[in-house]
């Protein structure tokens, strides 16, 4: 039988990596946002203006994305640290409860 070890720690080190990544890229797209509202603020029209602004619009959806789900796994492995630090604490209390 396989045998699987995890170490809380870890998860949380990786939770909190994925949380600071997400924080760079939120952080990234507030100011392409900026950016790009200057941009299309100025008058810009045209075809290449309509062009930019819709590949834009599919690009910053899309990278919202990534930061949803990035935060999110962020969450998952917190919770999952914690569920196993749960477990392996009520484990050792009923091993300790039997006398063993």
């Amino acid at each position: 039988m396989a045998e699987l070890q995890v170490e809380p720690s870890e998860l949380v080190a990786v939770s909190h990596e994925l949380a600071t990544v997400a924080d760079g890229l939120r952080s990234g797209i507030t100011s392409l946002d900026n950016d790009v509202s200057g941009l299309m603020g100025t008058g810009w029209t045209g075809s290449a203006a309509s062009a930019y602004a819709d590949v834009w619009k599919e690009w910053h959806e899309g990278a919202s994305q990534v930061v949803a789900g990035l935060s999110r796994m962020s969450a998952l492995l917190n919770e999952a640290a914690a569920r196993y630090t749960s477990t392996d604490a009520e484990g050792g209390a009923h091993i300790a409860g039997s006398g063993l």
